[in-house]
């Protein structure tokens, strides 16, 4: 058996070919465009539904959502407390303008509305423009991170008291 250097090199360097690489990112496709589209649908559906079993279910365990003027919420259990504190929503439209992402991360932006009926029966509205994370998951793209906010202007400071 030879025992030259370069014999040894050529061992080593075949040794180490065999050797599994990192994982393969996997691509992100058209389709997993379309899957994050598919997620805001259910995550609109279920809101209108006041399906908070469904609503949870396109949010990761751990998401973080983000709403105007209040702190960011962490948790999927949070998340779902907070919608069902929401006045009755009776119609919510989504435009995710973008959607893409890169290996198991994906993102969504765009704009939506919202009508709804306040608890003593007036109606509301809303509009505004939002931007979300997803990760692959399962393949359903869960919701991970969620911001959004309103395009309405802010409300005037109370008169000051004398």
């Amino acid at each position: 058996m030879p025992s030259s250097p370069r014999f040894i090199g050529v061992l080593v360097l075949a040794a180490a070919s065999c050797q599994p690489g990192p994982p393969a990112t996997p691509a992100f496709t058209d389709a997993d465009a379309a899957a994050i589209r598919a997620s805001i649908d259910r995550y609109v559906q279920a809101a209108l539904a006041q399906d908070y079993t469904a609503f949870g279910n396109v949010l990761a365990e751990d998401v973080i959502m983000m709403p105007p003027n209040a702190a960011p919420i962490i948790g999927r259990a949070g998340a779902v407390g907070f919608v069902q504190a929401f006045p009755r929503i009776t119609a919510f439209t989504v435009n995710a303008e973008e959607a893409g992402g890169a290996g198991d991360f994906g993102y969504a932006r765009g704009t939506f509305a919202v009508s709804f009926v306040l608890p003593d029966s007036t109606a509301g509205s809303d509009s505004g423009s939002f931007l979300e994370m997803h990760s692959r998951g399962d393949g359903s793209w869960p919701y991970t991170h969620l911001i959004w906010h309103s395009d309405l202007p802010a409300a005037p400071p109370p008169a000051p008291t004398r």
